[in-house]
């Protein structure tokens, strides 16, 4: 049990310590949410069918261990979704704006591991060559998200989990590329990073079409590692729409760190396409 006796200014001050309570050790069994590297802890709240974050402190590991073999029996769809979410928390807070030098160095070389390891987590399992190579990526996107955040990708999943209750991972997979594409005139010369870092051939392209050959990369994995997600029978279809965006909208935590403000008419269209898409 957490006893803080100790007041802000004590705290501030340094003139007392914090009672941290048990000492934590994390061993991560997947190679996706870095959550051992966080402060954050995600809670769903049943009266809103939403999924909201808790930041503290508190919550960050004395000890991690990264032991490939903890991963290696992961089924192939647990390996996708989950791994797809450790690419989203490096690519959003790289083109977040709470983004700093310290985030940047570890998202761009996260998303060098990935693009070299995913494909092959995927398709051998027991390769812990590959796997230790998504578990430290993972473990770099959490060690980012506690430095600059994510944003609008996990803003617009959060009802897809809290009221349909879509796994985490999978509900980013699915809107990742939607989303990346929407925000893609926003931040051309970090996606253009982002591909240099995929070692995709940018030789004599412009920002723009190398952003729009990262998009299609981002396509490319979810097809060669096989996501997708019957959105009909999860019981979403277009008239569910406005109460996505409703949802979405609440999380300001995350929309506020997008490069681009998001209406509620093109978090609508996301959602629509989205829908098509997965039909």
């Amino acid at each position: 049990m957490l006893k803080n006796k100790c007041t802000l200014e004590e705290m501030v001050r340094g003139t007392k310590p914090v009672e941290r309570g048990v000492p934590t050790l994390m061993v991560p069994t997947t190679a996706g949410t870095g959550s051992e590297a966080t402060p954050n802890a995600i809670v769903l709240v049943p009266e809103e069918n939403l999924k909201v974050g808790i930041v503290t402190d508190l919550m960050i590991a004395d000890c991690v261990i990264l032991d490939p073999a903890m991963t290696a029996g992961l089924p192939p769809h647990i390996t996708a979704n989950t791994g797809i979410d450790a690419l989203c928390h490096l690519m959003e807070c790289y083109i977040s704006k709470k983004a700093n030098p310290l985030s940047d160095t570890f998202e761009l070389q996260g998303i060098k591991l990935v693009a070299k390891s995913i494909r092959e987590c995927y398709k051998n399992g027991s390769n812990l060559k590959a796997r230790e190579k998504m578990l430290l990526a993972a473990c770099y996107g959490g060690i980012c998200i506690a430095s600059s955040s994510t944003t609008a990708i996990h803003a617009l999943s959060y009802p897809l989990g809290g009221r349909y209750h879509i796994p985490h991972g999978l509900a980013n997979a699915i809107l990742m590329p939607l989303v990346m594409d929407a925000n893609k005139e926003a931040c051309l010369d970090k996606y253009y990073d982002m591909a240099v870092a995929m070692e995709l051939d940018v030789n004599g392209k412009s920002k723009q079409e190398v952003a729009d050959m990262f998009v299609k990369e981002l396509y490319a994995f979810n097809k060669d590692l096989n996501i997708k997600c019957n959105l009909q029978e999860k019981g979403i279809s277009e008239d569910v729409i406005p109460e996505l965006v409703e949802g979405a909208s609440k999380v300001t935590r995350l929309l506020g760190n997008n490069p681009k403000f998001f209406t509620h008419e093109e978090m609508a269209d996301i959602y629509r396409k989205l829908i098509e898409a997965n039909r």
